[in-house]
């Protein structure tokens, strides 16, 4: 069945544009393409960095001329004051930062605050833990014998936090450990 031809006044019915046609059009110039991979990787280095950098060092970092990267950079800086980022780069001190946005403070602090603390071992207890570790496997009176210290609680501490010290048997006399 043949297509009915189009009346007066309605708009020609578009054509179809294949897949290779939409790749070609999307394909940026060679010089565009070089300078998205650029600001990439400054964006990059920003975001890596603790203190901020000048356009210098990150265009002698890049081998790449500053004013090209400062052009870069200015962008960047632009795309990311835009109100659908979190983040921003600003300058800071004469260099530039990554940070976030002043206006998320609040919600990143609780945030922070709701996170677990990691573990943290006393020495004695990372002590403990290396001997374990080494001398696998091992009984807590071989490991008070190594660390030369009298009972201690590193053991049961670690044991109850990370189940370290397994139940077993030894092979010495009296069959200690079970």
């Amino acid at each position: 069945m043949k297509p009915a031809p189009e009346a007066e006044g309605e708009a020609p019915a578009p054509e179809e544009v294949s897949s290779e046609q939409l790749f070609l059009n999307a394909q940026a110039s060679p010089e565009e393409s070089a300078n998205s991979h650029l600001r990439a990787m400054i964006e990059a280095v920003v975001y890596i960095t603790d203190e901020p950098l000048t356009a210098a060092q990150i265009a002698a970092a890049l081998e790449q001329p500053v004013n090209v990267v400062a052009k870069l950079l200015e962008e960047l800086t632009a795309e990311y004051n835009k109100p659908e980022h979190g983040l921003t780069v600003r300058e800071v001190a004469g260099g530039y930062k990554m940070g976030t946005k002043p206006e998320h403070h609040e919600a990143i602090r609780t945030f922070v605050k709701s996170l677990k603390p990691p573990l943290k071992l006393s020495l004695a207890a990372l002590e403990t833990l290396s001997v374990i570790a080494y001398k696998q496997p091992i009984t807590a009176p071989e490991v008070l014998e190594i660390r030369g210290s009298h009972r201690s609680q590193p053991e049961l501490r670690l044991a109850a936090r990370q189940g370290v010290l397994e139940p077993g048997r030894g092979t010495q006399g009296g069959r200690p450990g079970g």
